[in-house]
């Protein structure tokens, strides 16, 4: 059996596309890489319209949605829906992002301290414009090649 390696790209609904890619690449830095859906065999085929975007070595496709897929409330910014990505900046990176957020206006929680014995420092929790919950986060051991997450052997909440 062969083993992860990591992950290099996931999809995520975008009701609206060109609000989206502004959100990807003007908060995190996204470059944009493509965008695929856009002709009619594509369609009758039931491909999605979507754009790639490109974070480090991700890859994001943001998809518009075939069916209306429920969303939270407007104003609740973290937990609700099984959905939830989570972008690693640098610590340095880190302390751009909440200015940028208020510059940007967008509504956030945080920054949120987490356990000193955990693998992250901080995090802010966000939606994206579809809806999407979002955590924008920097890990302690930020800088090494490889991340591994350090498992405690119990469970615990924080």
């Amino acid at each position: 059996m062969a083993e992860v390696e990591g992950l290099t790209h996931s999809g995520i609904c975008a009701a609206d596309l060109p609000e989206s890619e502004a959100f990807y690449t003007e908060l995190l830095g996204a470059q944009f890489s493509n965008r695929s859906g856009l002709h009619i065999d594509k369609v009758v085929r039931g491909r999605s319209l979507n754009t790639v975007v490109v974070l480090a070595d991700y890859l994001l496709a943001l998809m518009v949605p075939k069916e209306e897929i429920p969303m939270p409330p407007v104003d609740q910014v973290a937990g609700g829906n099984p959905f939830r990505h989570a972008f690693r900046v640098s610590p340095e990176r880190f302390q751009q992002i909440v200015p940028r957020l208020r510059e940007l206006e967008i509504p956030f929680e945080g920054p949120v301290q987490h356990p000193e014995r955990g693998p992250l420092g901080e995090s802010v929790y966000l939606k994206d414009p579809a809806g999407n919950f979002i955590e924008i986060c920097w890990r302690r051991n930020h800088g090494r090649e490889h991340h591994a997450v350090q498992l405690s052997g119990k469970l615990t909440e924080h």
